[in-house]
């Protein structure tokens, strides 16, 4: 499976680019949990952003699929478009 992914700041700047296609070989779909680990485990700058603790991974991270906001057990397909940017707060 692909997963097409849009980086915004800060992780674009960790990262240094905007964007990547995530390849999860002999998958239909992964958990936002399991992408953002596969993430972690093949660019190592992004744990200087995520803490990859299940319990707190979503305190520095907001994870839109297909333009939904995404909890860590949301099903992301082959295919999908994710962004992962700076949760938002406002008031």
């Amino acid at each position: 499976m692909i997963i097409q992914v849009k980086y915004l700041a800060p992780f674009s700047f960790v990262l240094g680019k905007k964007t990547s296609s995530v390849s999860i070989p002999d998958r239909d779909s992964v958990s936002v949990w399991e992408l953002l680990e596969h993430i972690a485990k093949h660019e190592p700058r992004f744990t200087e952003k995520v803490v990859m603790e299940r319990n707190s991974a979503l305190n520095k991270l907001s994870v839109l699929a297909e333009g939904s906001v995404c909890d860590l057990d949301t099903a992301v397909p082959d295919g999908a478009n994710v962004v992962l940017m700076s949760p938002v707060c406002g008031g």
